[in-house]
């Protein structure tokens, strides 16, 4: 109703005033995954939009009783940060025990492989994997990966990950080499995840596509984008600013190619 209710009222607006007022909400946070809960979130810029996308998704299918969720290669259950954990039954897998040991008190931990999870079949309601699959060393290793975590999946599997696909749209492993790189020159080290990044190689699109034919598959996180956000982000001070920036100017432009991310939702059920 209060969403009908602004629309109307933009719609009597010229457009000037609509645009300014359209901006402000979205600065002030008012609309979903506005500003201000980027600015409460712990995560860096990246980290928030990646779940924020992912919420979405959880949010779709939920039917009002208690979901059953797992996190695959959670870590630290940094999914808490993001949803309503009094809606969720949370279990985060992982097999970095050190990782794990970081979580809050309320997280359900299982350290274990992903590859051979300890569940019965069709377990979880909802299976969440973020920005996990390109850490699994190879292609054949992902590919039994991803057909584990169907199996243990009742209703939606919902994946995030940095990708490389065969038609360059999605150009994820020559983004991270210039981020590296530039990591590198400013801050006088490599980045650790970037560094394992580059050792394995990022997952590809076609193989999820082939394993999960029926997924809906979208990219995520414009390169050029996602580069400089990466960077920025890190000096000291610009955080609080690149919030406001990237919620007023880049927000909306963050989902166009070349991609450096992929999100892929399966609904498993039927």
């Amino acid at each position: 109703m209060q969403r009908k209710a602004l629309n109307t009222i933009f719609d009597r607006l010229d457009w000037p005033l609509r645009w300014f007022l359209q901006k402000l909400i979205n600065l002030l946070g008012l609309e979903q995954h506005g500003a201000l809960e980027a600015m409460r979130c712990k995560a860096r810029i990246d980290t928030w939009y990646r779940y924020s996308l992912v919420r979405r998704h959880l949010e779709s299918a939920h039917t009002g009783q208690k979901i059953r969720l797992l996190d695959v290669g959670g870590g630290a259950a940094e999914i808490l940060d993001m949803v309503d954990a009094s809606r969720y039954e949370i279990f985060t897998l992982d097999l970095n025990l050190s990782a794990l040991k970081k979580a809050p008190s309320q997280a359900r931990l299982i350290c274990a492989d992903a590859l051979h999870m300890p569940f019965p079949d069709k377990t979880f309601d909802v299976l969440l994997s973020v920005d996990a699959l390109e850490h699994i060393p190879n292609h054949a290793m992902r590919a039994t990966c991803l057909e584990e975590m169907q199996r243990v999946t009742k209703n939606r599997m919902i994946l995030h990950f940095p990708a490389v696909s065969k038609d360059g749209s999605y150009r994820g492993l020559e983004y991270d080499q210039l981020f590296n790189a530039a990591h590198q020159k400013y801050f006088g080290t490599s980045e650790p995840n970037t560094n394992e990044h580059l050792l394995n190689g990022l997952p590809e699109v076609d193989l999820v596509q082939q394993k999960l034919p029926d997924a809906c598959i979208q990219g995520t996180s414009n390169c050029s984008l996602w580069y400089r956000y990466m960077l920025l982000q890190r000096v000291p001070f610009l955080r609080l600013f690149l919030v406001f920036w990237f919620q007023i100017w880049h927000f909306h432009q963050y989902n166009r190619p070349p991609y450096h991310g992929c999100l892929v939702v399966l609904d498993c059920a039927g």
